[in-house]
């Protein structure tokens, strides 16, 4: 199966401590796995077996400080 990558803006992700908070509750959704996380630039890259809409990425972070972006 092949495997998709898809780039996030995460608005506030500012540290580590910051993307460990956003990557622990991408990765509940066994789906995904996060491959690259950016501070400098707030983005996060994610891997998936389809593509996922930002609502349902949204949905995952609904209990943290954070929402994702799509990258164009």
């Amino acid at each position: 199966m092949t495997e998709h990558l898809q780039p996030l803006f995460i608005s506030g992700m500012a540290c580590l401590g910051c993307a460990g908070e956003i990557k622990y509750a991408l990765e509940k959704n066994p789906s995904i796995s996060v491959r690259k996380v950016n501070l400098e630039e707030g983005l996060v890259t994610i891997a998936t077996k389809t593509d996922l809409s930002i609502s349902v990425i949204n949905q995952l972070l609904k209990n943290t400080n954070y929402k994702a972006l799509q990258v164009w």
